[in-house]
């Protein structure tokens, strides 16, 4: 009897450890900033590979029509720490001409570090999967994954994220 307890025990062990799902996200699974493609606004292909090597990488997923993601860049604008040790990369998946409507009106072309850009290919929905925008993705300086925030971040939280 007592081996036939010890046997089911392993069996329904085994069988749940099969079941189990793997519950990390992509973002967590690989922590290197990924290779994606952007097209900017002067339609041109922007790519990771073109992001400076000693900066910290800010991506924030956004809509150009969203209230919040305009609040949440007008705190990253005023945060001094984002000018001087990061690039920011701003990432929409709506069509071009609203993405280059939202860079004229905040006159984003004054901030080398700023990037803006349509995920043409679909990368990043799949890869971060955004309940909402926007969204922000902090990368260190080695292009390691610091964290993702969800839903506007306070000025704290992002200027923690940028301490090396």
């Amino acid at each position: 009897m007592k081996k036939i307890f010890v046997l089911s025990l392993l069996l329904v062990a085994g069988y749940s450890s099969i079941a189990q799902k793997d519950t990390l996200e992509p973002y967590e699974k690989n922590r290197n900033l990924p290779d994606f493609s952007l097209l900017n606004v002067d339609s041109v292909v922007f790519t990771s590979k073109t992001l400076a090597t000693d900066k910290n990488i800010i991506l924030m997923m956004f809509n150009p029509d969203c209230d919040h993601c305009q609040k949440q860049l007008d705190d990253l604008l005023s945060i001094g720490d984002v000018a001087r040790k990061a690039e920011l990369v701003m990432i929409s998946v709506v069509p071009l001409k609203f993405n280059r409507e939202f860079y004229q009106k905040n006159k984003l072309e004054k901030y080398p570090y700023i990037h803006l850009g349509q995920d043409y290919k679909g990368f990043c929905i799949p890869f971060y999967k955004p309940h909402s925008v926007p969204v922000l993705v902090f990368y260190n300086k080695k292009k390691q994954f610091v964290s993702i925030h969800q839903g506007n971040a306070e000025k704290q939280l992002i200027i923690d994220a940028l301490k090396d």
